[in-house]
């Protein structure tokens, strides 16, 4: 809920009343947290009997591992093409809400409201569309339409249509990410 909320919340508080007092009530917000995180005790470690060998040994492992299993190389190259393609489509919220449409940092809280809503949602119909359609058409469906929707909102004047575009874009980025993660998860073994 603070994903979705605080945002929107803090866009209309730096809107209205500054910087300055957005962050004051931020920092009082966290003061009965400190108690709580006081008391969090770690864990015991369990010990686990398992060969020593270095990071990067381990890397060059799991690379190997992942090359030499068709299921999952396809799955690692689909989340390079995304990453690197269209992941950084949140870099240009703040420069486009101030610049293009012309709102500031109550519209940029708007707009990450609307992300915030997508992904959630994103994250239940991701749960829903598993066991549906292969691996394959859902990742490359969802990171297609997560791309076009991207592009759409790169080139829309409209204030009310960069929040539903963000929104969608949110939704369908995290459908490819959570079932990406997913299906790796479950297509490789624990050891």
């Amino acid at each position: 809920v603070s994903q979705i909320a605080a945002p929107a919340l803090a866009g209309l508080m730096i809107s209205r009343f500054g910087v300055d007092a957005a962050l004051i009530v931020s920092a009082l917000l966290f003061i009965p947290v400190v108690p709580i995180l006081t008391r969090v005790r770690p864990l015991p470690v369990q010990a686990v009997a398992r060969p020593r060998i270095g990071s990067v040994e381990s890397l060059k492992v799991g690379v190997r591992y992942i090359l030499g299993d068709g299921r999952l190389r396809w799955m690692f190259v689909a989340l390079l093409v995304v990453v690197l393609g269209v992941n950084s489509w949140g870099a240009m919220f703040p420069t486009f809400t101030e610049d293009v449409l012309g709102r500031g940092a109550g519209g940029l809280g708007m707009i990450v409201l609307g992300v915030g809503v997508g992904s959630t949602v994103g994250t239940f119909v991701a749960m829903t569309l598993d066991g549906r359609a292969t691996d394959k058409a859902i990742q490359i469906g969802s990171g297609l339409v997560f791309a076009i929707v991207v592009g759409l909102i790169a080139y829309t004047p409209s204030f009310a249509a960069w929040v539903i575009l963000a929104t969608v874009a949110a939704c369908v980025g995290t459908v490819f990410f959570v079932h990406n993660m997913m299906a790796v998860q479950l297509n490789t073994p624990d050891e």
